[in-house]
C-alpha cells in the first residue's frame, strides 16, 4: 500500500473514532449492535433530549457509522460498519490492564526491534 492510501486509510479511521468518542454515541452504537431501532427505542438508552440525541445520531450518520430509513413520521438507524462496530464494542468492554516497564526493559525491546528491522532489511 501506498503513502497515500494509507493516509486516506488513517484519516478514515481517525473519523470514525472521533465521532464514536462520547459515551452517549457509544450507548446509541451499542444499543443498534443489537439491530436496528427507530429513534424513540434508541431515545429509551440514552439519557439525553431529544434534540441532542439528534445531534449524536448525525455525527454517527456523517461518519459513516450508522444509516437510516424513513418508516412514516419514525425514523430508524442501523449500523452501516456492523463488523467494525461490533468488534470495537466487544473491545471496548473487555479488561485492558496497563503495563508498566523499566527503562531497562524499554531499551531492550527497542534495540531489538532495531536489530529485527536491520536484518529484514538486508
Amino acid at each position: 500500500m501506498n503513502q497515500a492510501n494509507e493516509k486516506t486509510e488513517w484519516n478514515e479511521a481517525a473519523s470514525w473514532l472521533k465521532a464514536m468518542a462520547h459515551p452517549v454515541r457509544l450507548a446509541i452504537l451499542d444499543d443498534l449492535c443489537r439491530g436496528p431501532q427507530c429513534v424513540n427505542d434508541v431515545h429509551q438508552v440514552v439519557d439525553v433530549s431529544q434534540p441532542n440525541l439528534s445531534q449524536h445520531l448525525a455525527a454517527l450518520k456523517k461518519a459513516g457509522l450508522v444509516g437510516s430509513q424513513a418508516n412514516g413520521p419514525m425514523r430508524c438507524y442501523y449500523l452501516l460498519r456492523p463488523g467494525l462496530v461490533k468488534r470495537l464494542m466487544a473491545e471496548l468492554k473487555k479488561d485492558h490492564p496497563t503495563q508498566t516497564k523499566s527503562c531497562d526493559v524499554l531499551r531492550k525491546e527497542m534495540a531489538n526491534r532495531k536489530a529485527a528491522a536491520a536484518a529484514k532489511a538486508s
